[in-house]
């Protein structure tokens, strides 16, 4: 799960060389990845490793192994995570937060 993390860092790194910095430090909302289930609204589960927390009641961004794409998810009032959708890069996921 390292090579997760690291391709994270590089991909943050890539964009901010060519964009300029976003104004906000990302890399300290990283955590070490974890597997965790994703919640849909009609009961499908998502089996995604976290990888970004916004804080306690923001967004997480989560990666998807079988389909090597990041996911928004949320954590509901229930304390269950939900999914919200694929959106390919990290960055742009960040972005579509």
């Amino acid at each position: 799960m390292e090579s997760i993390k690291t391709m994270i860092i590089k991909e943050i790194d890539d964009y901010e060389a060519t964009n300029g910095s976003i104004g906000y430090d990302v890399k300290s909302n990283l955590v070490e990845p974890i597997a965790e289930s994703y919640y849909t609204n009609d009961g499908h589960v998502f089996e995604l490793i976290t990888v970004f927390r916004e804080g306690e009641d923001g967004y997480n961004i989560a990666y998807d192994p079988d389909d090597k794409l990041f996911c928004l998810g949320y954590k509901n009032k229930d304390e269950k995570l939900y999914y919200v959708g694929h959106y390919g890069s990290f960055m742009y996921t960040y972005i579509c937060m």
